[in-house]
């Protein structure tokens, strides 16, 4: 028998449509402002394990943990709508975090994309309206708040991605195939997985904890009880969990969620190169073996301007060391238009430093140039 080995998203949905966006401004969650793009910092007001960090208790903390997020995450029904205008049964199934007390949810886009209703299900079985505040396709990131605020509501305290360890302990709740409240545990396999084909921005946290379709938009946590990834997809020949699931690091979604709050829509910077990881020819010309090849510069975009040139191989951007093609293309995502940085380059065996203002990236040119 022949499998088929692909993506899956976690989520039980039928068709989608795209969804726009608000475009008013609203106030940002305190755990939100200010986010960095590499660095995700915790606010533990929420929900505390009892015995978070102590890991000679270990038999408990797992259930401590568990205990303590369970509030904070939610079942998401997708219900789509029908041509008579009423709400059908048919639906998809996902999940979502609380980070905010007046019930702002973290989910996947996927997970609400082409929804008439959207319903919301608490831990304790209250169920709510929601409404989209905004929502990424190219990050699979999407904001939800509950209609007529009946909170406070418990909300995760978000974590640290960055500072995840492979091999460290983590556990992923959510509603894998509608049973809510499943609580899974395994470890970091891998960070900084990416060219799945997945999204088009990627810097997976990959996991063996078990999750399946329904458990998109859910929690991933360490140990502390912290939010460090929403759990997207998984690489499966069965359509089911065979030990290979990935998640959106939160150093990622806090800027991406704090812009869709605000504005409705993603703000990502743009450097103006088309970017390439390194081949063995260019590496051995590199010190340090690492950094993004540039293949091309836009005509009048801010590279030009700044004077890279194709063929350059970026080192650094701002405080960041650039690994690869991706960490490039993701840190340049996460900053804000109008941001000057210092560019440091390996320009034939030389060193050198330039300063370029980042502009505004647009999407739909992008999505032309690709097909071009």
């Amino acid at each position: 028998m022949r499998f088929a080995i692909g993506f899956v998203p976690l989520l039980i949905l039928t068709g989608c449509q795209h969804e726009s966006f608000w475009t008013r401004k609203r106030p940002v969650p305190q755990q939100l402002e200010n986010s960095q793009p590499q660095i995700a910092t915790s606010d533990s007001s929420s929900i505390v394990p009892k015995s978070a960090g102590k890991y000679g208790d270990f038999q408990q903390i797992f259930a401590d943990v568990a205990e303590a997020s369970l509030s904070a995450v939610v079942s998401i029904r997708n219900e789509q709508g029908v041509e008579s205008g009423e709400f059908g049964e048919e639906g998809g199934l996902g999940s979502g975090v609380l980070i905010d007390s007046g019930g702002i949810i973290l989910t996947n886009n996927h997970v609400i994309e082409g929804a008439a209703r959207i319903r919301v299900q608490l831990y304790d079985d209250r169920e709510f309206d929601a409404e989209i505040l905004g929502a990424d396709k190219p990050s699979d990131l999407a904001v939800i708040r509950i209609k007529n605020n009946k909170g406070p509501f418990a909300a995760m305290p978000l974590g640290d991605s960055e500072k995840l360890r492979i091999g460290e302990w983590v556990i992923a709740v959510g509603s894998p195939y509608g049973l809510s409240q499943t609580v899974t545990t395994g470890i970091i396999s891998a960070k900084g997985r990416h060219n799945t084909g997945i999204n088009s921005y990627e810097n997976f946290l990959q996991t063996d904890a078990a999750i399946n379709p329904g458990n998109s938009g859910g929690a991933l946590l360490n140990l502390h009880g912290e939010l460090v990834g929403i759990n997207t997809a998984i690489f499966s020949r069965s359509g089911g969990y065979q030990g290979i699931g990935f998640a959106i690091p939160i150093s990622m979604a806090k800027k991406i969620s704090a812009d869709l709050i605000r504005d409705g829509a993603v703000t990502r910077g743009w450097l103006g190169v088309s970017i390439q990881s390194l081949g063995s020819e260019a590496a051995a010309g590199n010190s340090n073996h690492k950094g993004a090849l540039v293949g091309g510069v836009i005509p009048g975009g801010p590279a030009e301007k700044a004077g890279i040139k194709r063929g350059d191989i970026i080192i650094r951007l701002g405080p960041k060391a650039i690994s690869d093609a991706n960490d490039l293309l993701n840190y340049i995502a996460l900053q804000s238009p109008g941001s000057r940085m210092d560019v440091e380059l390996n320009r034939n065996g030389k060193s050198l430093v330039l300063n370029a203002e980042l502009t505004r990236r647009d999407e739909n040119l992008m999505a032309k140039m690709r097909k071009q």
